[in-house]
């Protein structure tokens, strides 16, 4: 085992030839520190590993200190930002929160994302427009409603004029078996949810078709506020959740990762009932995939007991567990889901509601003409939309409410500016006016 290998190796290789060793666990019990320790390991490490516990440790043990994390680092982004600033990724993707993270990254080495939730919504974006969108790339989920990530690449892939996008998938699986898969149907490599930074951008640098922006092209502006949240706002240590590791995933976007706690609380509070419910009617497909969703996001935000419970969950749903197992296992999910939900609705700032500000007291006679004008870009499929929703956004909080608000931004950010419009119409229907006029 790993503590004998280590042992050997310190004491019967040559002084001048020993390698550091560090001892990899699944376990934090004390006997194997103990172990470690007895047998001069030079560290040890837990899974599952973070590339940030893996950096840190290399750089402890070899001696950059830390000026040379911060130089090292630096390096890291700026090659990442030269190489892939410029290109045009299509995401497919069905969760909001993935979409968020992956915009996010993505958005921070310059890349420009357009979203389709679906495998059929991409296939129609790239086979049914004329002319095709032109794309650097795809990032391709696997598990997905209407149509998954495999059939999608093999249809866009079957289309001469896309048989040189490169595909890579985006599973919370880490199996070999689906690994060969997406190799089978074409994608040129896989991804693990939860999704690593350094992984996504090496991954995209490998095999993306063009290098739009070059090392001529400006490096992408992250606005400071952008990644600071008000002091009070910094969250806590919360129940279930690992916030550093989440906010570690986010590039240490803090506010955005609020966000992404505040749509796990919209949107996944009802997880449990789902399942239960598609299990009920025997439709074990939506059983699985809405587990595996599950885990994915849970993984993303740093809820790693509700990970590795939603993974057990969906392994025995894929697997036709016996009843009687999947219920345990369904009823400890619960469990550990209602528990987090209920943390951070305590953790969350305020309501989970953006704070409105003085210029969301601006009357709705002011408003009207750029809310027309909005309305008029939507028609127009004008990408100064999204824009415009981010100046006027301030001044209607408080206005309508935030539901509504967050449904219109998840819209534009998908480019479906069809539901967009619709969206801001109801909107203005309640305040009592009329976009079209």
């Amino acid at each position: 085992d790993g503590i004998e290998a280590t042992r050997r190796i310190k004491q019967e290789l040559p002084l001048e030839n020993i390698p550091a060793v560090f001892i990899v666990t699944a376990f934090g019990r004390e006997d194997v520190h103990r172990h470690a320790e007895q047998v001069n390991a030079d560290g040890l490490l837990h899974k599952p590993i973070s590339h940030s516990s893996l950096y840190d440790a290399m750089v402890v043990q070899f001696g950059a200190g830390e000026e040379g994390v911060k130089r090292l680092s630096s390096n890291v982004d700026e090659h990442s930002k030269q190489a892939l600033a410029g290109a045009r990724v299509l995401l497919v993707e069905d969760n909001e929160i993935n979409q968020q993270i992956a915009i996010e990254l993505l958005g921070i080495v310059g890349i420009e994302v357009v979203v389709a939730n679906n495998g059929r919504e991409a296939v129609d974006l790239l086979l049914e427009s004329e002319p095709m969108p032109p794309f650097d790339g795809v990032l391709m989920d696997l598990q997905m409603p209407v149509m998954d990530g495999f059939e999608a690449t093999r249809l866009i892939l079957a289309d001469e004029r896309c048989q040189a996008l490169p595909i890579i998938g985006l599973t919370a699986h880490a199996l070999v078996e689906e690994r060969e898969r997406c190799l089978a149907v074409g994608m040129v490599e896989q991804v693990t949810k939860p999704i690593d930074p350094d992984t996504l951008y090496h991954a995209l640098e490998r095999h993306l078709i063009t290098r739009s922006g070059g090392s001529d092209a400006p490096s992408p502006a992250v606005s400071k506020g952008a990644m600071e949240v008000p002091q009070e706002q910094i969250l806590p240590e919360i129940y279930g959740i690992d916030v550093a590791e989440g906010i570690e995933r986010v590039m240490g976007n803090r506010a955005l990762y609020l966000k992404l706690l505040e749509s796990f609380v919209s949107g996944q509070s009802d997880a449990r009932e789902r399942i239960a419910a598609a299990l009920a009617e025997g439709d074990l497909e939506v059983a699985e995939r809405t587990a595996h969703t599950m885990k994915g996001v849970a993984g993303s935000i740093g809820a790693n007991t509700l990970f590795e419970l939603a993974t057990t969950l969906e392994e025995q749903i894929r697997e036709q567990a016996t009843d009687e197992k999947v219920a345990v296992s369904l009823g400890r999910f619960g469990d550990e889901l209602g528990a987090v939900i209920a943390a951070l609705n305590i953790h969350l700032p305020g309501d989970v509601a953006p704070m409105a500000d003085e210029s969301g007291s601006e009357s709705l006679t002011e408003l009207l003409p750029e809310l027309k004008r909005l309305r008029g870009l939507l028609g127009e499929f004008d990408g100064d939309a999204l824009d415009l929703f981010s100046t006027l956004r301030p001044q209607l909080e408080g206005l309508v409410t935030t539901t509504e608000l967050k449904q219109l931004s998840t819209m534009l950010g998908d480019y479906s500016f069809d539901e967009a419009a619709e969206q801001l119409d109801g909107m203005a229907a309640s305040l009592g006016i009329d976009l079209t006029e």
